[in-house]
């Protein structure tokens, strides 16, 4: 029992040299530690501590001291000691030349990151700028593309009916004639139509969690618009008939 104790005392004094911020005084499952939890090992343990050669820290991880480093160099042998040291020098500079590699590989990620947010912010900048300072004609033509065929629908959308057209509908109708037409661009057209007073924006009255497709609805200020009808042409102040709040007063849809 004496030549294993010591045996353990000396594996665990050499490895506790090596590494100065401590090792688990015990192993456990894949984790190394100094001794095997078996009482052989709780045995050498406890010596170590009794005897000063080790200090634990935390009441785990314990480290060597400096009685521990004379002790070890008493009873071991130094060529087996320093064939010990070399091997655990061989196994940190493979795990270090890993960390490193990892490490370059993480910087390489890193920079293609970098330069792929910058390339994204340039030709975002790039499209904000033809697009608000682009030639007034492109811009629009831009607005035209479905103009024509939204009001189409609303100018057809019979007076009897008992509200005016919701924007989902209005929306499905369009895809009919535009099928890329996406919700954005949809909401944008809405925004430019109402903008130039051809058509009006009403709001949903009703609870909000009874909204359908609420995707479809449009925000106006602090209003969230749901139906859309032909605006007439104005025949006296249309100076009075601006804006959302007006359309309320005119003709309102009904949720």
């Amino acid at each position: 029992m004496a030549d294993t104790s010591t045996r353990l005392m000396v594996e665990a004094l050499t490895r506790a040299a090596s590494e100065p911020n401590g090792l688990p005084l015990f192993a456990v499952r894949d984790r190394v530690g100094l001794f095997p939890r078996r009482a052989v090992g709780e045995a050498a343990a406890r010596r170590c501590q009794e005897e000063g050669l080790l200090s634990v820290i935390d009441g785990k991880h314990a480290v060597i001291t400096d009685r521990g480093r004379q002790w070890l160099a008493e009873w071991s042998d130094p060529r087996q000691v320093i064939e010990d040291f070399l091997r655990i020098v061989e196994r940190q500079q493979g795990q270090l030349t890993e960390l490193v590699g990892a490490a370059r590989h993480m910087a390489g990620a890193l920079e293609g990151l970098r330069r792929a947010v910058e390339h994204w912010s340039a030709e975002s900048a790039i499209g904000r700028e033809r697009h608000h300072l682009g030639p007034k004609s492109e811009r629009v033509e831009e607005d035209r593309v479905g103009s024509e065929e939204l009001l189409a629908v609303l100018d057809h959308w019979p007076e009897q009916a008992a509200h005016d057209c919701s924007l989902p509908e209005l929306y499905r109708r369009l895809k009919e004639d535009l099928p890329s037409l996406s919700i954005g661009q949809f909401h944008d057209l809405l925004r430019s139509l109402h903008e130039s007073g051809q058509i009006y924006l009403h709001p949903w009255t009703g609870p909000l969690y009874e909204l359908p497709e609420p995707s479809l609805a449009l925000l106006v200020g602090h209003l969230i618009a749901y139906y859309a009808s032909r605006r007439p042409a104005p025949l006296l102040n249309p100076a009075n008939d601006r804006g959302l709040v007006a359309n309320l007063t005119g003709k309102p849809g009904r949720g």
